[in-house]
């Protein structure tokens, strides 16, 4: 009789908490906190059950699931997933568990908490969608990816509000073999089609592979998310959109690893970013930074505007063919040409920098006066990165060893490095509003098409030898609007264009800036109107701000160096060397002539 009056007063007192809910309390609230005062009760009574007392607790800890998943604007209908470690406790349909694998087949909402030594694994039908909220999760995976959908429409992944999340993938994807979508799966966020990153929580990603990547489309909307990789950080292959969030990135890999990636658009509308480690920080066919921060530093180009080559072989030649993925247009292919064709455009080209490419009388006595080298030549006679072949080569194709010779590259590379050295009118850097800094070993920005900044500011520090430059193009560079300070080295510097529609100051020094010196110009009343203290060694400075007219003398500080500077009109050079005009040295265009300006007292 005791054991009944004790249930009895537990199914009462249920009903007055639920009677309770018309007050402002959840009904998964009362039960759960109904269930929690009971519970001594309720598991005497179902001791002699093994299975029963199981489904009490997978009852229990999905109410606590939902519960607190309370106010986070997660669906009511979302099917809620405790993870234990080597299991999940499943509340809803749509999910299962199996031989260490969280498989979800359905589309839907699923809320994720707990501990799990094992993956994610997303297989629903290809129409449809999947959010995942993360709600305090720590995923630890052995192989190539944490979470991974093969198969679907597209993946939301939502940082619940106030939450960390923890995801490692210790394997790497062998790609080349892989057999099965799965297999295929290499970052610790892997979908095949489109990814929307979202949440105000935090994220820590450390994968032996990729960070995050997205076969078709990457959103990053918000979250605060921290990657260590060894390949790209971000990838996403058609294109990548960042709205929101704080990033920071450090790929270990600084051979091939990007911190963001993609074979299309990569466009900056807001959020922030700090790579301290990278191969190239920023690269796709365009990148375009509309507002935000962005804070790169790489061990090979900054930001970097370029087209992906693919080679083919076919069986009756030999000779290989180079097709461009086109992001313009889904599935769709450009052929170049074969790679004959393509020296022999290459050799006639050459018309562009060597034959074309005399130096104007204002340019220094140690420059070749035939044009100089192809691409990386520099100053002293010599090409900085070895060899007379390619890039550093006299004849533009292929140094003293007759056609082609790229030195041991294979067809892709040798693709690419064709691709490289030709006008891309798709390839375009575009800087309208936010801030952009880079700290880069390689070209601070090159595109192989154009660079337009036309607003926003920009900070740029580039190699300290004469193989790079600060800012780097195929085609024209032009300055309309915003702050814009790029140090470097002069050997391969260009001229920005004269038809910019802001004036640019370039100053020349006869040595060697020291790294981390401060740099400043003030205008006639002594206003500082752009400064930055830069991070390595340089000896040529591009200026710009809107502050630069015309007519008016500046003073250019760097260090205990003063110079004091008239502009004279969108072009004005201080120091001793000038500066190519669409090309720099060697390359496209006729060389621009230099203004001398004598450094004061």
């Amino acid at each position: 009789m005791r054991k009944s009056k004790t249930t009895i007063a537990a199914i009462l007192l249920a009903v007055s908490m639920m009677t309770a809910c018309a007050g402002g309390q959840s009904a998964v609230t009362a039960i759960q906190e109904s269930a929690s005062r009971t519970a001594g009760t309720e598991a005497a009574a179902a001791a002699s059950s093994a299975e029963t007392s199981a489904e009490i607790k997978a009852e229990t800890s999905a109410a606590a699931a939902s519960a607190e998943a309370a106010g986070t604007g997660i669906p009511a209908d979302a099917v809620t997933v405790k993870l234990t470690g080597t299991g999940a406790e499943i509340s809803g349909a749509g999910a299962e568990f199996e031989d260490g694998t969280l498989k979800i087949t359905k589309g839907g909402t699923y809320v994720l908490s707990g501990r799990l030594d094992g993956q994610i694994l997303l297989e629903t039908d290809k129409k449809e969608e999947v959010t995942l909220y993360l709600n305090g999760v720590e995923i630890a995976s052995e192989g190539a990816y944490a979470i991974a959908s093969v198969k679907g429409k597209a993946v939301a992944v939502i940082l619940a509000d106030g939450t960390e999340n923890t995801l490692t993938a210790k394997g790497i994807a062998d790609e080349d073999n892989a057999r099965t979508e799965e297999e295929e799966a290499d970052a610790a966020i892997y979908v095949k089609n489109d990814l929307t990153m979202d949440g105000t929580g935090s994220l820590s990603i450390t994968s032996a592979g990729k960070g995050i990547h997205a076969k078709d489309n990457l959103v990053l909307a918000d979250g605060v998310i921290d990657i260590t990789s060894a390949d790209d950080a971000f990838n996403g292959k058609d294109s990548i959109t960042a709205d929101g969030g704080a990033f920071t990135v450090t790929v270990t890999d600084t051979e091939e690893g990007k911190a963001m990636t993609s074979r299309g658009a990569v466009t900056l509308n807001g959020g922030t970013m700090t790579v301290a480690a990278s191969n190239e920080g920023i690269e796709g066919l365009t990148v375009t930074v509309n507002g935000g921060f962005w804070d790169v530093t790489a061990a090979d180009d900054g930001v970097n505007a370029r087209e992906k080559a693919e080679t083919t072989e076919t069986a009756e030649t030999t000779e290989s063919t180079e097709t461009v993925e086109s992001t313009e247009t889904a599935g769709s292919t450009e052929t170049i040409g074969t790679a004959e064709t393509a020296q022999t455009e290459e050799t006639t080209g050459a018309a562009d920098g060597m034959n074309q490419g005399n130096p104007s009388e204002d340019a220094p006595e140690n420059m070749p006066q035939d044009g100089g080298f192809d691409g990386r030549g520099g100053f002293d006679g010599m090409p900085p990165q070895g060899g007379f072949g390619g890039r550093d080569g006299f004849d533009g194709h292929g140094g003293f060893g007759g056609q082609g010779g790229f030195g041991g590259m294979t067809e892709e590379e040798m693709a690419a490095e064709r691709l490289k050295m030709q006008y891309n009118e798709k390839c375009q850097i575009v800087v309208n509003g936010g801030t952009l800094i880079v700290n880069s070993q390689g070209d601070g920005l090159d595109s192989n098409g154009d660079i337009h900044i036309n607003g926003g500011e920009v900070y740029v520090s580039s190699a300290e030898d004469s193989g790079n430059t600060a800012l780097d193009w195929n085609g024209t560079g032009y300055v309309d609007g915003g702050i814009l300070i790029a140090a470097g080295m002069p050997g391969m510097a260009e001229a920005v264009s004269d038809e910019s529609g802001q004036n640019i100051l370039t100053v020349c020094y006869e040595n060697q800036i020291a790294a981390g010196t401060e740099i400043s110009v003030k205008d006639p009343e002594g206003k500082v109107i752009m400064g930055w203290t830069v991070p390595k060694a340089f000896q040529s400075l591009q200026l710009s701000a809107s502050g630069l007219e015309t007519d008016k003398t500046y003073t250019v500080t760097a260090g205990e160096t003063e110079n004091s500077v008239t502009i004279t009109g969108t072009n004005t050079y201080e120091g001793e060397r000038g500066f190519g005009g669409r090309g720099g040295f060697g390359r496209r265009g006729q060389r621009g002539s230099m203004t001398e300006i004598h450094a004061a007292d």
